[in-house]
């Protein structure tokens, strides 16, 4: 009896308690789990809590790692072939537009004449040449008055009496050149056009003209004032090899002590003696 007695006075206590505060709400559990958690998030002074990690970072480190992450996303790049827009790598177009911007110009002056090729080998005064097909020939020149050198030239041998063929010694070469070879032995062999026996001009001329083309100030003129002879060598034979070879030509040439022609030989030589003595005894007595 006592005990429910004591009950009942418990519960009006609280019931009294709860009329006399009304704003007081009892405690819920979601409530204290809510603020436990908002205690242990920090926070940057006054306001919501900061996302994200909590511990300082050093502005070098920061760094360090941002330089790490760029080198591994160019690593990414090249490995599955693709760039971005804001790589510092220039492009074909920058390259380009480089290239034109270090073109240069070449001035030529007002007084600037023809470039003039110069032969050294075989020289000037050296007498007319003839050289055996087979041999190998040797050119060598120099430039005077050239300002603009040529991207190539042609150097050839030029015959002009029969038919007005060329024959090519080094042909697009470069326009720094100052000597050619020509192993007329080798080129024999392989050419389809065989080189004759005659007399050729050296040319040697600016590939981007033509050889008649008559050449700006400071440019290269065409070069044509060398001429040479080939001829096909025969084997050597002694005198009675070619005697045996050519028979007619020993029986033409033979002349007896009777033939007609030198009988006319003496009469003339002995006419000349008798006139020439009878006017010396005429003049002496």
């Amino acid at each position: 009896m006592r005990s429910h007695q004591l009950v009942g006075a418990l519960l009006l206590t609280l019931v009294g308690a709860s009329l006399s505060n009304p704003d007081a709400r009892p405690t819920r559990t979601t409530d204290l789990l809510r603020r436990e958690a908002l205690a242990q998030e920090p926070t940057r002074g006054v306001g919501d809590p900061i996302q994200g990690e909590t511990e300082p970072v050093d502005e070098e480190e920061e760094e360090d790692s941002k330089t790490t992450k760029k080198s591994d996303a160019k690593e990414t790049s090249k490995a599955t072939g693709t760039k971005k827009e804001d790589d510092d790598e220039p492009t074909e177009t920058d390259k380009s537009d480089d290239k034109k911007k270090t073109t240069k110009t070449t001035k030529i002056p007002a007084t600037a004449q023809v470039g003039v090729v110069n032969l050294e080998t075989p020289g000037i005064f050296d007498p007319f040449s003839y050289y055996p097909i087979g041999e190998t020939l040797t050119f060598g020149w120099n430039y005077t008055n050239l300002i603009v050198t040529p991207t190539a030239i042609n150097v050839e041998a030029h015959i002009a009496e029969l038919g007005n063929q060329y024959f090519p010694i080094t042909m697009n070469a470069s326009g720094s050149l100052t000597k050619a070879e020509w192993d007329t032995g080798e080129y024999q062999k392989n050419a389809l056009a065989k080189l004759p026996d005659a007399t050729y001009t050296l040319v040697i001329s600016d590939a981007s003209r033509g050889r008649r083309d008559v050449a700006p100030a400071g440019y290269l003129g065409t070069f044509q004032n060398h001429r040479f002879a080939l001829y096909t060598p025969k084997q050597a034979q002694s005198y009675n090899e070619f005697k045996n070879s050519n028979p007619d030509y020993f029986k033409s040439s033979a002349i007896g002590a009777f033939d007609p022609r030198m009988i006319r030989v003496y009469v003339a030589m002995a006419s000349i003696a008798t006139l020439s003595f009878t006017v010396f005894l005429t003049r002496a007595f």
